[in-house]
């Protein structure tokens, strides 16, 4: 939902979409003037998407969290409930954020007769609304208008809404929000759902969260210390072996929070792929579960290939890497093959089959020294790659005679220097539209392939750069290891592909203020694309790494 809140204070005005993150939460904080605390206040300035919304909420004061819990417990609505919540809020011209969050709760309590048109139809469906469900033949013979009939006999004098009339039903509202502690809301977690208890109170977290989510919980317990709380895990989809693994820290919440973060950045769906990792690796500590998170994409795992010679036949004859003719299999040494490619790669042989590692992770390489006796020796290698790509700069908005902006039929192009003494509004634009990016990898989380190229490259971003009185798009790439040139040339494509349908399409998509006027800004010319090094573009570039530190000319 389009808001607009206020400082009740100041009168500053800020506009937001709810429900959101807690990292929204704090930039809006920020730009209010508003310390980001379970008590800090707003006023709603302004429904913009919804005329009903804006009627019920204008004017209305919130604490920031309440007005965001709100919002996800309506963002799970359907447009039955959405209907007959707006409509009993209106009737009943409630006022509290607590009224308003327990409505949430109890819109099961009221039926909203919107319209005269079919009552046996539009009394199934408010029947169903006060059951909570029908089955399907309970449903096919409810008399639906027997029950409108009764509704209005028994309740001569319903509330008005712009929705309809409003009945109570037979359900009775029970409050579940007293201004403190929020109601346990699931709507989907990210890893681990956690109660967070005192006593006499109980606040919920779904982790991985922010420090500052943490600290306004216990703002809402009412406790200066962890210490004086206890945790409870409630939900999780972990594989047996990982929550084996979480057991030493399952109540300790700021480790836990920790994992959660590095699980959370694997994703749910590699979790069976952790676990298999995690056995064959034999992890059996959080801190190497943690190491394994950050390096699961650099292994490649071959269940059941326990020898040489069975690794190299799968190899070439199952991998899909190489054409294979079945006719050709008496004269092909297999096994030399399989000890050939162990030979020149990481790998070792395990209960579950055979794995290679391609990362430069030290930490990654004790454990498999460690756990496997694997002999990796220490890598201290690390430099930063910028590839420099042209930008398109395009709006659709031209200066009229009072040398105002207005919106045009006809797209033109401008210079990209003209955004040269932007550099913190580019960085600002380019940082809010890549917020769903994992930090720690960038772009390179969607590398799929486990090569070479995965293992080397650690992460790669997009920015914006001047040089040389001029803007570009750069690629910067955070390198484990030199790449040769065929790595180069894949890397580049895969940037390549970002750039003119990956990220970057979304990101011209979005408007940046330039001069008064908005444009869009395209990593992607079709017509003068490339992707050069700072030596390529001639660009005088210092260039950092671990161990040394050169000029490029």
């Amino acid at each position: 939902m389009n808001v607009s809140i206020r400082n009740k204070i100041t009168g500053k005005t800020v506009f937001a979409t709810f429900p959101c993150e807690e990292k929204n939460i704090q930039y809006l904080c920020d730009q209010l003037q508003l310390p980001n605390t379970a008590n800090t206040e707003i006023e709603v300035y302004q429904v913009s998407n919804s005329e009903i919304a804006n009627g019920v909420l204008q004017g209305k004061t919130f604490k920031v969290d309440e007005l965001n819990y709100l919002f996800a417990r309506l963002d799970s609505f359907n447009e039955f409930e959405m209907n007959t919540f707006y409509a009993v809020a209106y009737a009943k011209k409630l006022e509290s954020a607590k009224d308003f969050i327990n409505l949430t709760f109890n819109t099961n309590c009221y039926s909203v007769l919107g319209s005269f048109d079919n009552l046996n139809q539009v009394g199934k469906e408010l029947s169903m609304n006060e059951q909570g469900g029908m089955d399907m033949d309970e449903y096919n013979s409810f008399d639906g208008q027997k029950y409108v009939e009764e509704m209005i006999a028994n309740h001569p004098n319903p509330l008005l809404s712009p929705y309809g009339f409003v009945y109570p039903n037979r359900n009775e509202p029970q409050d579940l929000y007293f201004g403190k502690t929020f109601p346990q809301y699931l709507n989907g977690f990210k890893v681990f759902n956690v109660a967070l208890q005192t006593d006499t109170s109980e606040e919920y977290l779904d982790l991985p969260c922010e420090e500052s989510e943490i600290q306004k919980a216990m703002e809402r317990l009412e406790v200066a210390s962890l210490d004086d709380t206890f945790i409870t895990i409630l939900y999780h989809n972990l594989p047996d072996k990982i929550e084996d693994i979480l057991h030493e820290i399952e109540c300790d919440l700021h480790p836990l929070n920790e994992i959660a973060n590095a699980l959370h950045q694997v994703g749910e769906r590699e979790y069976d792929y952790l676990e298999k990792l995690s056995v064959m690796t034999k992890i059996n500590t959080v801190q190497e579960l943690d190491t394994l998170c950050h390096c699961m994409h650099k292994f490649e795992v071959f269940p059941n290939i326990h020898t040489p010679e069975a690794y190299g036949q799968y190899m070439i004859c199952d991998s899909g890497r190489y054409e294979y003719d079945e006719n050709l299999e008496e004269y092909i040494d297999f096994k030399a093959y399989g000890e050939n490619r162990i030979a020149n790669e990481v790998g070792t042989f395990t209960k579950q089959g055979y794995m290679t590692y391609m990362g430069y992770n030290q930490e990654m390489a004790e454990i498999l020294n460690r756990n496997l006796n694997m002999n990796i020796q220490n890598q201290t290698y690390g430099e930063t790659l910028k590839l420099y790509m042209p930008l398109k700069v395009i709006t659709y908005e031209e200066e009229n005679d009072w040398g105002q902006y207005e919106t045009s039929d006809y797209e033109e192009e401008l210079d990209s220097c003209e955004l040269c003494g932007y550099e913190d509004e580019l960085e600002s634009f380019i940082k809010s539209y890549g917020d769903h990016i994992p930090e720690e990898r960038g772009l390179m989380e969607y590398y799929d392939t486990k090569d070479s190229v995965n293992a080397k490259v650690e992460s790669f971003k997009f920015e914006f750069e001047q040089m040389d009185g001029d803007v570009y798009g750069v690629a910067v790439c955070e390198l484990k290891a030199p790449l040769d040139a065929t790595e180069m040339a894949t890397l580049k494509e895969y940037i390549t592909g970002q750039a003119s349908d990956g990220f970057c399409e979304g990101l011209e998509q979005q408007e940046f203020s330039l001069c008064g006027r908005n444009v869009n800004i395209s990593f992607w010319d079709s017509n003068r694309y490339f992707l050069r090094t700072a030596e390529e573009m001639g660009f005088r570039e210092q260039v950092q790494g671990k161990g040394f530190d050169m000029m490029m000319q």
